[in-house]
């Protein structure tokens, strides 16, 4: 999990610099520009064992644990695609776009997997996005939480 393009570098990484209580690291996503660096976490950790098995792992928890660090990963380099993409690239626009992607709105869900299916030059799904989202917006507004998208809520909206 290594992205580098226009001098940005992205890349999963363990923190040995912090370990934890529990004797485990703390597995971070960092961003490296114009020789600054940024950490997000990605909410796992691991022991150095762990680390080194990871890529070729069978174990079941492990490769969940990879896939939830693979999903961190993409989610990081696909907002620094976009902004690379637009040619707005700083750490300060990263953090700010990533601190709306960790939010817990349905209409910033659907924006950044239209922002990640642009990336990916998947541009009818993403026209299917951008038609929902709209008619969601139409139908809640902007400021629909995750957590209320219950069954009767799409059974209302459908």
């Amino acid at each position: 999990m290594n992205y580098s393009r226009d001098g940005i570098t992205v890349a999963a990484m363990i923190d040995t610099s912090h370990p934890k209580k529990d004797g485990l690291f703390p597995v971070r996503i960092r961003v490296t520009y114009a020789r600054e660096r940024r950490y997000y976490p990605t909410g796992k950790s691991l022991t150095l064992e762990e680390w080194e098995a990871l890529p070729a792992t069978k174990a079941r928890t492990l490769i969940a644990i990879r896939k939830d660090i693979e999903s961190s990963y993409q989610i990081v380099r696909t907002v620094v695609e976009d902004l690379a993409m637009r040619r707005i690239f700083s750490l300060e626009n990263l953090n700010s776009r990533l601190k709306r992607v960790g939010s817990d709105t349905l209409t910033i869900a659907f924006e950044s997997k239209i922002t990640e299916m642009r990336v990916q030059d998947r541009i009818g799904n993403m026209m299917a996005y951008q038609v929902v989202m709209k008619g969601i917006k139409r139908f809640a507004g902007d400021r629909v939480s995750l957590s209320s998208v219950t069954e009767d809520w799409v059974w209302r909206y459908e």
